[in-house]
């Protein structure tokens, strides 16, 4: 059973955020942010294209909740 925080992504490859966001059902901006705050595991931004790119396994983890 696949759950929302760990999409099924091929093996070995790197895809491109545009790619993961199909695939998680997210907007780009959501995603972008995540990276940012290195919410997603496998999450890199390539040095010279400054492009994020997602590493299997990928996951997404969940915020802190604030009380």
């Amino acid at each position: 059973m696949m759950t929302n925080h760990a999409p099924k992504l091929p093996k070995c490859e790197p895809v491109s955020l545009r790619t993961f966001a199909v695939t998680t059902g997210l907007s780009l901006d959501q995603l972008r942010k995540f990276c940012l705050q290195g919410r997603i595991v496998g999450a890199r931004k390539h040095v010279m294209t400054k492009q994020w790119w997602i590493y299997p396994p990928a996951k997404i983890v969940p915020s802190q909740l604030r009380w």
